[in-house]
């Protein structure tokens, strides 16, 4: 019997808890501006402010927080970005509750330590929903680096983003599903979508995949976190984030790291009709938020590219349900998720960078079917292009504005072409790790 120290599992726990202290050491203390929106919406429950909560809707995403928080902050020694709380209300009830009991910079060390391993297990759920028995200490190695590395993990940590949490929680969705926990599946699908709403889309795929038995824990946990959050907060404020919701869906907005497919052709194609914006006077504030322009681009879509935008949410759907169906009980039967989820995100209107962690989580597995040179030579390709330091190698290239976006879209719009190849023609061939 080997020692406890030889064991995969506990040489995981201590790779974990490795990288968590790297993190927490690197990025503890980081403003956070994901995590302070949060913060700020629920300051403004805390305070009765419910109109400062969401920004105002001006008929576009223009990426600016509500005027209240510049004017609250103005005077501070506060001069780092500041987002719009873009969550469900009852995130801002939960949070302004926790604004009573202790500080921001409290809240955010403990999530500064605790994201870092929620990242890892990630990459251990995406292992067992592909087939791995056991851990495998390397192939977590190499998913650690992967995404603590790229602007995919890396920018997730820094900003302590709440995405972390939902891509752990739609991976243990599935990996419980395919354990036949359905319970549990059903739960964790239902808070990932109380946080995020497009993991509830996942559902239908649970479906086709044979895993009926978790609709039902699904619909009851989810009718029981929306039924409290419109009893905490009340209905008109969930008018308020559906209209959010809707005009995001309706925004094209370019931004470095925006990597989906509605600002790659914004760019290629309609950047004449994006024009660089000014900065209103009243959203300046310290150093991030005092050009006289917004450092992005945004614009409303036409019905035309809303349209597109719904076929193609369609034909996702439909085709992932098809695909799932068809493969269920089949060794590519997890891929699948890995594929899906990656064109629901670059389909979707808008995704980020950390958007796809839950999709780079099963990029170390591809090394169960192909040779690990070769899997060492894709993933480089792939990864090196949205590496920490890449951007510094597109500055000087000005054929389109935000150059870092074009290459992090094809990069990933090639690691779910990868993936896909793995699925199609490697995944029935024994694993060889």
């Amino acid at each position: 019997m080997p020692r406890f120290y030889q064991r995969p599992a506990f040489q995981a726990f201590l790779l974990i808890a490795v990288m968590a202290i790297l993190s927490y050491t690197s990025y503890a203390g980081e403003p956070a501006p994901d995590l302070y929106a949060s913060w700020l919406a629920g300051l403004a429950w805390a305070n009765g402010t419910v109109g400062d909560i969401y920004p105002q809707n001006t008929g576009v995403f223009d990426l600016l927080a509500p005027a209240a928080w510049y004017e609250q902050l103005r005077g501070t020694d506060y001069s780092d970005a500041l987002y719009p709380f873009i969550y469900p209300p009852i995130w801002a009830v939960l949070t302004g509750a926790l604004t009573k009991i202790t500080t921001y910079s409290t809240f955010s060390a403990i999530a500064s330590f605790v994201n870092p391993i929620i990242l890892s297990l990630c990459v251990l759920l995406a292992g067992r929903i592909v087939g791995l028995k056991q851990v495998n200490v390397i192939l977590l190695v190499a998913g650690q680096v992967l995404l603590f590395t790229t602007w995919v993990g890396q920018l997730a940590l820094v900003q302590n983003q709440p995405q972390i949490l939902v891509a752990f929680l739609t991976l243990l969705a599935i990996e419980r599903a395919r354990a036949q926990h359905n319970f549990s599946a059903g739960a964790a699908l239902a808070l990932a979508a109380s946080i995020k709403l497009y993991p509830a889309v996942f559902i239908f795929f649970f479906i086709a995949s044979g895993h009926k038995k978790m609709v039902l824990p699904f619909i009851l946990f989810g009718a029981a976190l929306g039924g409290l959050s419109v009893a905490l907060a009340g209905w008109p404020l969930h008018v308020v984030f559906l209209d959010q919701v809707k005009t995001i869906a309706q925004t094209v907005l370019i931004t470095p790291i925006s990597f989906s497919i509605d600002p790659l052709v914004g760019q290629l194609f309609f950047v004449d009709d994006l024009p660089q914006m000014e900065r209103p006077d009243w959203a300046k504030l310290g150093t991030a938020n005092e050009g006289t322009h917004l450092a992005y681009l945004f614009a409303a879509k036409s019905d035309l590219w809303k349209q597109v935008n719904s076929g193609i949410a369609l034909i996702l759907l439909a085709g992932g349900c098809w695909a799932m169906h068809k493969a269920r009980n089949t060794a590519k039967s997890g891929w699948l998720w890995a594929i899906f989820m990656g064109l629901y995100a670059l389909a979707s209107p808008l995704s980020w960078s950390y958007h796809y962690i839950a999709i780079v989580a099963f990029a170390p597995y591809i090394a169960r079917h192909i040779s690990p040179r070769k899997t060492l030579l894709a993933l480089a390709c792939v990864f090196l292009p949205i590496s920490i330091p890449a951007p510094v190698l597109y500055l000087g290239i000005s054929i389109v504005p935000m150059p870092f976006q074009v290459f992090g879209t094809v990069s990933l719009i090639a690691f779910v072409g990868l993936v896909t190849w793995v699925a199609i023609f490697r995944s029935q061939i024994a694993p060889k790790v």
